[in-house]
């Protein structure tokens, strides 16, 4: 008879992490929470990305990579003052691009919201080609920061996840270019980024307001050479229009808002819930069947100044031993001409599932994976997709 242990939230029979644990609802009793996990533990996952890019007059192109992706967790690190949790994220770009990306993350387990939460107080994003640094970016979250968990879990439980952040980065691609930005909680923002090319620097300065009026101006080598003032819609005619300013000419642009409406306030939500304990599903592949709380975090973001409207549903199975055992997140990405005519100009969908494929525990402990959601979390709010998301898109395939 195998001997059995508790382990976590879990009771292992057997001398592994690989033991069988009882497969049905009933098999994990609610404990106290304990810390999601400990220093030195070692999670290894594979990772599925598609992405489709569609334009109204042309045939969708598509792209896709098979990545690999290592994290170590380092316990206690230092964020500021506070003595954090630092996961550090490692991935591997593929044969096609020697390079990846490394992401540290430091979160918190604090005694608060439920009985416990898992907070993430920001992270530090760099580039890699033949081991020399092309480009990071840092976000620093501001409170209420954002709740990457919430324990103990249990089906129905859910919460808000809408925080404000200040976020800078910088790029060598295709001459340098640099970014900085300050968000808020419901998706106001002022930010500015400049390209470098051979002969000429771009800054463009973009600033949206919480009523989803806003500005945006171009200065090309020290000169301006554009402003638009975006305002709210209006009806005309009986149709919506949002007028856009440019020098003294106004432009009533045929109303794109979802809806072809009044804008969606707040500008950016974001709402977590756990859904369901149950078998993951088939995608997970390895891990399909396998026992997990099924954590479903749903954003929208509209941003009248940037010309877009993002949805995305991302759902992450935590297993309460195994912890993060897949995820799969589905966004979709809409880009509109807002200064002219309002109409669609590109779409783009993105599709990434993450599968645990190794653990290691540090010896002695009973450390597991978290709910973690790394890169490929759903842009909560204005992210700099031109920036950073299509120049990795366009290297890794």
């Amino acid at each position: 008879m195998r001997a059995c242990t508790d382990h976590g939230r879990c009771r292992i029979c057997g001398s592994g992490r690989t033991a069988a644990c009882p497969s049905g609802p009933a098999a994990f009793a609610q404990a106290a929470p304990t810390a999601p996990y400990s220093n030195g533990d070692t999670f290894e996952y594979s990772i599925t990305y598609k992405i489709t890019v569609s334009q109204p007059s042309s045939t969708p192109a598509a792209g896709n990579a098979n990545l690999t992706d290592s994290e170590t967790v380092t316990y206690p690190a230092t964020y500021g003052k506070k003595d954090v949790y630092l996961l550090t994220d490692t991935e591997n770009y593929g044969p096609s691009y020697p390079g990846g990306y490394v992401v540290k993350s430091y979160y918190g387990f604090v005694a608060e919201h439920s009985e416990r939460a898992l907070l993430e107080y920001g992270y530090r994003w760099e580039d890699i080609y033949e081991s020399s640094v092309v480009g990071n970016f840092v976000q620093m979250n501001d409170k209420p920061y954002s709740i990457a968990a919430e324990y103990p879990e249990s089906a129905g439980l859910g919460w808000s996840d809408n925080f404000g952040y200040k976020s800078s980065g910088w790029d060598a691609y295709s001459g340098g270019s640099s970014y900085r930005e300050e968000i808020e909680a419901d998706g106001a923002y002022r930010s500015t980024t400049q390209y470098t090319g051979p002969s000429s620097t771009q800054t463009d300065i973009d600033h949206l307001t919480s009523n989803s009026t806003g500005k945006s101006i171009v200065d090309v080598n020290g000169s301006e050479s554009g402003e638009w003032t975006f305002g709210l819609p209006f009806v005309s005619r009986g149709s919506e229009f949002i007028p856009v300013k440019r020098g003294k000419t106004t432009t009533d642009v045929p109303d794109w808002f979802p809806g072809s409406g009044a804008p969606l306030l707040p500008l950016s939500d974001t709402s977590v819930k756990i859904v369901a304990y149950a078998g993951a599903p088939g995608v997970c592949r390895s891990q399909a069947g396998t026992y997990a709380y099924d954590i479903r975090m749903k954003t929208r973001y509209l941003d009248p100044v940037g010309g877009s409207y993002m949805t995305d549903t991302y759902d992450a199975f935590d297993n309460p031993s195994l912890g993060l055992i897949c995820s799969v997140d589905s966004e979709t990405n809409r880009l509109y001409f807002n200064a002219s005519n309002g109409a669609l100009e590109e779409t783009l969908v993105y599709k990434t599932i993450w599968v645990l494929t190794g653990e290691q525990p540090s010896i002695g402990t009973g450390g597991h994976a978290a709910p973690l959601r790394f890169m490929c979390l759903p842009k909560r709010a204005r992210f700099p997709m031109e920036f950073l998301t299509r120049r990795d898109w366009q290297t890794s395939f």
